[in-house]
């Protein structure tokens, strides 16, 4: 047990992404530099882990196995039932003044010193809780364990989405001049086939494992691809550069290339479950959310044109917001939702009314379509009324009022 009455914490994550990782680092740089400082597993005063990772019931066990005295601070969506001995919950998306509050009662705990008045309520769970479904995980209970909830669930200030600017979106995926309607050529190179990619693949993978609710492998003959459905989550040992590279290519070209382990040219997939023991083992720093790298995946293929199935002068319709807060953010995509949340709507024509390059339209349209939210409107209800020209009402409600200060008018 630490004793120093000065202790800065030596605290050790577990089960998180690169961007999640990142995040918590900027929050230990920036909220409590005095207080807490991330570290190796080695040497760790306590440990951080992530329960809604894919893997947290086997980072749970080892570390449990590692350090069975080591404290605890564990983040889920969900509210936990599950005690463990010296463990601190923090329901997500995390609030800086709950972490804060779990760092000082962990720092109290490890310098003797009785703990500080907190500034966040905290629930308890008494001991006759239910007993934890994984055995790996259960362990004897303490009278009480404490449970600290966010008071705004609503704000995310750990796990915003990556925001680029409009010269790092034409860096993210190139330049295209905006098109002439009346011109069938330039109509057909604002157009792609997803299919000849890997965004179909890719696409075709998660809808297979999610349909079958198994974890599947997809066989790029460049980087295996292990898709878990139940968590929605992608597990790749590549970084963004190396998969936008892949995606530029067209899956009739993959054969050319010169694959450096000798695998194959042909994509195939495999349940996971047929992987090879020493290939189970997945790095948590490799794993991204499902929705968030088929998006990508489409931002970098699409280069700002359209699936070659879409008309650019028909109505296209959005499904429902996208959730943001998970995805990456280019400029206007919140305006171009805005429109498209209001009625039906070409695609050329929303890129009009909001004065901006066809490009940040196209773009927004074939990411939000490769993860299932718009599409091509084809009722002919949806064509029968022309939609209303952009115009706030004189007596808007403030939610409104908010959309059309999105869409700028």
């Amino acid at each position: 047990m630490v004793k120093r009455q000065d202790l800065v914490l030596r605290v050790c994550a577990l089960g998180f992404d690169t961007r999640s990782y990142m995040a918590l680092q900027l929050f230990f740089q920036g909220k409590c530099s005095d207080k807490a400082n991330l570290s190796g597993e080695e040497g760790a005063d306590l440990a951080i882990i992530d329960l809604d990772s894919f893997n947290s019931a086997k980072i749970l066990a080892a570390e449990r196995e590692r350090y069975p005295h080591r404290p605890l601070i564990l983040l889920s969506l969900e509210e936990q039932h599950d005690s463990l001995p010296g463990s601190i919950y923090i329901k997500k998306p995390v609030q800086i003044q709950n972490m804060l509050a779990a760092l000082d009662d962990m720092r109290s705990r490890l310098s003797g010193a009785k703990s500080p008045d907190r500034v966040v309520p905290f629930k308890t769970i008494p001991e006759t809780s239910e007993v934890p479904a994984n055995p790996a995980v259960a362990a004897s209970r303490p009278a009480k364990v404490k449970v600290f909830v966010a008071r705004e669930e609503t704000q995310n200030t750990g796990y915003a989405a990556s925001l680029l600017d409009e010269k790092g979106f034409g860096d993210y995926i190139g330049s295209l001049q905006d098109i002439d309607a009346g011109n069938p050529l330039e109509l057909r190179a604002a157009q792609y086939d997803p299919r000849r990619h890997f965004q179909g693949y890719l696409q075709s993978a998660c809808k297979a494992a999610l349909s079958k609710n198994c974890a599947l492998r997809l066989n790029t003959g460049w980087k295996p691809i292990t898709i878990f459905p139940q968590s929605r989550e992608i597990w790749i040992d590549a970084d963004d550069q190396q998969l936008r590279s892949f995606c530029l290519v067209p899956v009739h070209s993959i054969a050319d290339l010169d694959f450096a382990d000798g695998g194959s040219a042909v994509m195939t997939v495999t349940p996971a479950s047929a992987v090879k023991a020493k290939d189970e083992e997945y790095d948590p720093s490799k794993v991204q959310r499902m929705d968030a790298l088929v998006w990508k995946v489409a931002l970098w293929t699409s280069a700002g044109r359209v699936p070659d199935d879409i008309d650019l002068t028909r109505p296209v319709y959005l499904r429902h917001w996208p959730n943001f807060t998970r995805l990456l953010v280019f400029p206007h995509a919140m305006r171009v939702a805005a429109v498209l949340s209001e009625q039906p709507r070409s695609l050329l024509e929303v890129a009009r009314v909001l004065n901006i390059r066809q490009q940040y339209v196209f773009a927004f349209f074939s990411a939000a379509r490769a993860i299932g939210l718009a599409d091509q409107a084809v009722r002919q209800a949806e064509n029968l009324i022309a939609p209303p020209p952009i115009e706030p009402p004189k007596n808007a409600g403030i939610l409104r009022k908010i959309l059309h200060r999105l869409i700028g008018r």
